[in-house]
């Protein structure tokens, strides 16, 4: 089978359907002359190569689905490193790279470079840093650390899910100096979420906030740039520390970072089952329930975190939560058929709205 790459301003523009199997040099050579603007690998005749890198004169490359495009290391070395300038890598899986303690899905050994919207899986670094800015990729199930920085400085390390890690979720040695780290979720990293030997910036400042991290155990209560002022902002009342270089994280969010907007799941009563005081019993031709009953909703994404969530009877508001879990006893007497309503609100405004109809008794 043939992989199609095309070029757009002598750039490359991958658009790849099946895995790429073991890594590959991204380096400066000579540019490939071509006539329809695309460039094959595999097959024979005009613009055909039989390597990745024989084909390409990089500088974008991204792939046609990030789940299914898979550049496969093969458990050997580095699976992309990249040695010029200013390339762009998206949209791909990018696994299994070799087993010693500097190997790495990317490896960057060059600056400008825009790393964004990748899955980093089963590697012992995700990314190997020597200068690169990049955001949006996950990265998780790595042997190591999920991103590693080496004597590189003024990068922006952005909006990245960084979870599950055998060690760090993030080391930054050193001379690694002025990095910019913020919006980025640390989940369950086994050795720690962070190890830096240097001094960087983990907040964009207020209101744009710093990062989440799970162990974080501070509390919010107040709000503004001091913390001081009533009411929860969805950042944290305290900062998030960094013992070697006293570094921190001076505005911690209290739940993971998103750029969604809020997505509720009403969780209890479900649609067309049959309750008897709070206690689920069997699926029912409609939701028919008898005795008091805890509403319990689930609410996903959120920019900047969950504001709060309001629960309805019959548009009439009943309760008005902005602590987990999301809750509402519903204990009221009632003969009839009701419309149960909540919305959610995130802190830049966004609701999300979802409505069941139900049958109460008592």
């Amino acid at each position: 089978m043939r992989l199609k790459f095309k070029i757009i301003l002598l750039f490359v523009l991958f658009i790849i359907a099946t895995p790429i199997s073991s890594g590959f040099y991204i380096k400066e050579h000579s540019s490939k002359s071509f006539s329809d603007g695309i460039l094959y690998v595999g097959g024979s005749g005009p613009n055909n190569y039989s390597t990745i890198q024989g084909a390409i004169d990089p500088v974008v490359l991204i792939g046609e689905n990030k789940s299914t495009t898979i550049i496969d290391g093969g458990n050997s070395g580095d699976v992309v490193t990249i040695e010029v300038d200013g390339v762009t890598i998206e949209f791909f899986t990018i696994q299994y790279c070799g087993g010693t303690w500097s190997t790495s899905g990317i490896h960057v050994l060059s600056d400008d470079n825009f790393i964004n919207s990748n899955i980093l899986i089963n590697d012992r670094n995700a990314i190997y840093l020597e200068s690169a800015n990049y955001n949006n990729n996950v990265i998780k199930n790595n042997n190591a650390n999920g991103i590693y920085l080496w004597e590189s400085s003024n990068n922006v390390i952005e909006k990245n899910e960084i979870s599950n890690n055998q060690h760090n979720g993030i080391v930054i040695g050193d001379f690694c100096n002025d990095n910019l780290i913020f919006h980025n979720n640390f989940i369950n990293n086994l050795l720690g979420n962070a190890y830096e030997e240097s001094e960087n910036i983990w907040d964009n400042g207020y209101p744009a906030g710093g990062n989440y991290w799970d162990d974080y155990q501070g509390i919010d209560e107040f709000s503004g740039p001091n913390q001081d002022q009533p009411g929860s902002d969805g950042i944290g009342d305290s900062s998030y520390s960094f013992p070697e270089f006293n570094n921190k994280d001076n505005y911690p969010f209290m739940d993971p970072y998103s750029e969604n907007p809020p997505s509720i799941i009403i969780n209890k009563p479900k649609n067309n089952y049959f309750y008897f005081f709070n206690i689920q019993l069997l699926p029912f031709i409609t939701t028919f329930i008898i005795g008091k009953i805890d509403i319990e909703v689930t609410v996903d994404g959120g920019i900047y975190g969950i504001k709060n969530v309001e629960f309805y009877i019959d548009d009439i508001l009943e309760f008005n939560d902005s602590l987990k879990p999301y809750t509402f006893t519903w204990s009221k007497l009632s003969f009839e058929k009701h419309t149960i309503k909540i919305i959610a609100y995130d802190r830049d405004y966004n609701l999300d709205e979802e409505e069941l109809q139900v049958f109460k008794l008592f």
